[in-house]
């Protein structure tokens, strides 16, 4: 199904639509279902606070599946899985800035989602890294955000 050269894609992928989400759930499902997410990733991919963002949220799930020794088509299912959950219910940033700007809350937000339209949620690995690559992606869009906004986040909170 997936090759391993699909990794690094689906990450980004990830990555893109968080950063979509941000917009609204709206937006990031538009994105996808509209096929335009290695568009998107071209004009987000202009700034460099973005690019860095694909790279951690990358590096940060190949290392955790790579000590859980999980098989590279269970890691693509699982990061399609996650690209998939974000575009459809990723939190916004009001959502997130109402969460306090914590990741558990705001990955946990889009999990417990996940888990009630999914009655098979769990049976699987995929889902583990499903869940594990949203923890990521979700610590790492946060830890950037409060890194790039510090004039604006005290406002916002």
């Amino acid at each position: 199904m997936f090759k391993s050269s699909d990794y690094s894609e689906l990450a980004g992928s990830l990555a893109t639509v968080a950063i979509a989400s941000l917009g609204g759930p709206l937006s990031a499902v538009g994105a996808v279902l509209a096929g335009v997410v290695k568009h998107a990733q071209g004009g987000y991919e202009a700034a460099a606070p973005t690019r860095d963002l694909r790279r951690q949220v990358s590096a940060g799930i190949r290392q955790w599946a790579a000590s859980e020794k999980f098989a590279t088509e269970e890691v693509n299912r699982g990061l399609a899985l996650a690209v998939e959950l974000v575009a459809r219910s990723g939190p916004d940033v009001n959502a997130i800035a109402a969460l306090n700007f914590d990741p558990r809350e705001a990955s946990r937000l889009v999990l417990d989602r996940a888990k009630a339209e999914d009655s098979y949620w769990g049976t699987e690995d995929h889902y583990e890294v499903a869940a594990r690559a949203l923890e990521v992606t979700y610590r790492v869009l946060i830890e950037q955000f409060r890194a790039t906004e510090t004039a604006l986040l005290p406002a916002i909170q």
